[in-house]
């Protein structure tokens, strides 16, 4: 979008419908690295039919189990929105120059990854491991990294 002098450029992407596999979700939902069940899942946990708390989460005796291998308390929403790239630029116009040598000057706000709208609980719904067999599955790979840079541009 132009305005005047100014420019305004949007980069939007996101994902609806998917599901990831958040293995770090185990240990938020079943057992820490202490092998010590964290306060959620002890409060939320399965008591056994026609208790007055059947909770979302497994038993106290099957969350090393549950811990161990991989289950559908991991899966979750992928859906999400993101403003991948946003920027904001401003054009000189050359009347302001007296020197006939500069043509153009531009300066420039750039912002990257600066919003993202998901319901997902891990870092990043797009950093999902991904190789040929396996698509989707979120063992920590390093998020998208947000950034700001402002920049000029000088045509001579």
């Amino acid at each position: 979008m132009t305005y005047k002098n100014f420019d305004l450029t949007l980069l939007i992407v996101g994902s609806y419908g998917n599901d990831i596999v958040n293995e770090f979700r185990k240990y938020n939902l079943t057992l820490n690295g202490l092998w010590t069940p964290t306060q959620e899942a002890y409060d939320n946990r399965w008591r056994g039919k026609g208790t007055s708390n059947n909770g979302d989460k497994p038993s106290l005796s099957s969350m090393q189990y549950t811990r161990d291998y991989a289950n559908s308390l991991w899966v979750e929403n992928g859906s999400y929105l993101r403003l991948r790239d946003i920027t904001l630029g401003y054009n000189f116009s050359i009347k302001a120059f007296k020197s006939g040598k500069i043509s153009s000057i531009r300066v420039y706000v750039s912002g990257q990854n600066l919003i993202t709208i998901t319901k997902y609980s891990g870092y990043d719904p797009e950093a999902a491991w991904s190789s040929a067999t396996i698509n989707g599955w979120d063992r920590g790979i390093y998020p998208s990294m947000k950034s700001v840079t402002g920049g000029l541009k000088v045509n001579f």
